[in-house]
């Protein structure tokens, strides 16, 4: 996915097309903002269980949010 060029991003979904799983990292030393592909939210963060509603996310210096979304 080309999100940032700060930002290493992956999405991957089951065989069965119900579940999805957006890897987001921020490789950067620097805060980014960006905006979600269309139908990612609303989803969970699978390290932190914090739940994901907005459409534009704030990625902190080299954060990790594995977003997990089921169809």
């Amino acid at each position: 996915l080309d999100l940032d060029p700060a930002i290493f991003a992956i999405q991957r979904t089951s065989q069965d097309g119900r579940s999805t799983v957006l890897c987001l990292q921020n490789v950067s030393s620097a805060e980014r903002q960006i905006r979600l592909p269309e139908g990612a939210v609303p989803a969970n963060d699978l390290l932190t269980g914090t739940k994901v509603s907005g459409s534009v996310i704030r990625l902190l210096p080299y954060q990790v949010l594995w977003l997990h979304k089921d169809a």
